[in-house]
């Protein structure tokens, strides 16, 4: 069994020391308060977790595994206050990751923007592919500084 966190390489036949805990389902049959807290603690579950791929299927067999708990298991249901009610540790993805990734997307896309206009044969604006902004050309060695004047640099040397 492999670990539901993306990013975690915990197996259960490979990792004899980790330990894997299934995502805690709503509990129906202990009164309305139990329900809700139940409910909220399988959000919670899930938004740490970060999946996009979630279905029923993957929530009924996957495993958490230890590494993401503090103490290396979940709490239990009632004690809300416990740091391990929630998985909080190693859990694959943090803020710098997700603006890494959009910066990587932008420069991916500004340089799909600058192959097509190579294709057309036509010099394209920076404040074209990036949306804002403009360039300063050094003459001679390709390079180019982004500045709030407009200009148009010639990909085509």
């Amino acid at each position: 069994m492999l670990c539901i966190v993306v990013g975690c390489s915990k197996r259960s036949g490979r990792d004899k020391d980790v330990s894997f805990y299934r995502i805690p389902k709503v509990v129906t049959n202990r009164g309305h308060g139990v329900k809700k807290l139940s409910q909220k603690r399988r959000q919670g579950f899930l938004s740490a977790i970060k999946r996009a791929n979630l279905t029923q299927k993957i929530l009924s067999n996957d495993r958490i595994c230890s590494k993401h708990f503090v103490s290396g298991k979940p709490a239990s249901l009632l004690d809300e206050t416990n740091p391990d009610w929630l998985p909080s540790l190693n859990l694959g993805h943090s803020r710098e990751v997700c603006e890494d990734k959009a910066r990587a997307a932008e420069e991916r896309r500004i340089r799909a923007k600058s192959r097509e206009s190579l294709k057309d044969n036509r010099p394209i604006l920076l404040s074209e592919a990036t949306g804002s902004g403009s360039c300063n050309s050094n003459e001679g060695n390709g390079e180019f500084q982004v500045t709030q004047s407009t200009c148009q640099t010639d990909l085509t040397s």
